[in-house]
């Protein structure tokens, strides 16, 4: 299923497919975050409470392993390092 186009440069423009509907994954932790020739390498986990057994465990689950390249992490960290936007209240336009 095509979900939409990234340009990538002036001249090259891919299509952006999810054929298998990949899902939304929320986050409780940060298991792993380092460099390695120039990946950033991030997972996550989710805390899962196991209130089954006569005493309350908590779990750290990994949910999702990243691999970034170098290119791609520093433009992650330049979006994220500005300022959000400001959102209009509903029914309103900002000026």
């Amino acid at each position: 299923m095509s979900v939409g186009k990234i340009r990538i440069s002036d001249d090259l423009e891919v299509e952006v497919v999810d054929p298998h509907n990949i899902q939304p994954v929320y986050v409780d932790l940060v298991t792993e975050l380092r460099v390695n020739d120039g990946v950033l390498y991030l997972s996550f986990a989710n805390v899962v409470v196991d209130g089954e057994s006569h005493a309350l465990s908590r779990k750290a689950q990994v949910c999702a392993r990243l691999r970034i390249s170098g290119r791609t992490a520093e433009f992650i960290k330049n979006v994220l390092s500005q300022p959000e936007p400001e959102q209009a209240p509903a029914g309103q336009k900002l000026n």
